[in-house]
């Protein structure tokens, strides 16, 4: 359980507009996504929306693809 609570303090976060540049998204395209439950998981803090890295991460490998004709 410790060990669950300091890799929680050590995880990195990123606000919506750090998830648009990086992936070069439109910042709407992430709205959507939380409003539609689609995209990578999130925290709210208050008013806050925060992305875990490693949540986006394991977002984006669970949505890779080898064909355009891939259902999901």
């Amino acid at each position: 359980m410790a060990d669950q609570i300091v890799a929680n303090r050590t995880s990195s976060f990123l606000t919506p507009d750090d998830l648009a540049i990086r992936y070069r998204i439109p910042k709407p395209t992430a709205a959507k996504w939380r409003w539609n439950g689609s995209g990578p998981t999130f925290v709210k803090l208050g008013s806050r929306v925060l992305y875990r890295e490693a949540d986006v991460e394991s977002w984006i490998s669970a949505n890779e693809r080898t064909s355009t004709a891939a259902n999901g």
